[in-house]
């Protein structure tokens, strides 16, 4: 009788083992067609959009992303990775750096990128390991640190799952009509690149 109890509770085990790793499998990336928002994104107010000096036509057609393996994109426009996570590089605005600033190369002009980063997985992800570096007419550009004007490099804060951050970055480049960013998220992310 015990034989039999033993047997029955082995099966029971067995039986409920399999269920649970049955359950536990991964769902293949579905590719999206605009680039996503994190749920902590406030909503732009007609107010706001016209005070930035942008168009409130919802005529523009939205960015989209380029395939995972192609390791390229756009200025302004979503890269997203097979896990989820997304980032947009938005096109470089001319920018004076402060007196205090590191990095500036004299006769060069300084441009700085806004950084979208949104993180579409299933965890934290850790951004302090994200990094940036840019080439400008066949001359790699030396990044710009600004303090003064909150150039301060990438975000310390992990970004919780379907959340997003944005930060700025400045450059000092060769020729600010033929750039070229690198964004790299971390060791095990492939990095991408951006252009116009």
């Amino acid at each position: 009788m015990n034989r039999i109890r033993l047997a029955g509770t082995s099966l029971l085990v067995t039986l409920t083992t399999v269920a649970a790793l049955t359950g536990c499998t991964t769902q293949a990336a579905t590719p999206v067609e605009s680039a996503p928002a994190g749920d902590n994104r406030p909503t732009a107010t007609a107010t706001q959009v016209a005070d930035a000096g942008l168009s409130t036509s919802t005529s523009e057609a939205p960015a989209t992303q380029k395939p995972a393996a192609d390791g390229t994109s756009e200025f302004g426009k979503a890269y997203t990775w097979e896990d989820g996570l997304s980032v947009t590089v938005s096109a470089p605005k001319a920018y004076t750096p402060s007196s205090s600033a590191f990095g500036p190369v004299a006769g060069q002009k300084a441009v700085s990128f806004q950084i979208t980063i949104v993180n579409g997985t299933s965890a934290p992800f850790d951004p302090v390991m994200a990094s940036i570096t840019a080439q400008s007419g066949n001359t790699e550009a030396s990044q710009i640190f600004d303090s003064a004007k909150a150039m301060e490099g990438s975000p310390s804060t992990k970004i919780l799952a379907g959340r997003e951050t944005t930060y700025k970055v400045a450059f000092s480049v060769a020729d600010a009509s033929d750039i070229v960013v690198e964004f790299s998220p971390d060791f095990t992310h492939e990095s991408v690149l951006f252009a116009s």
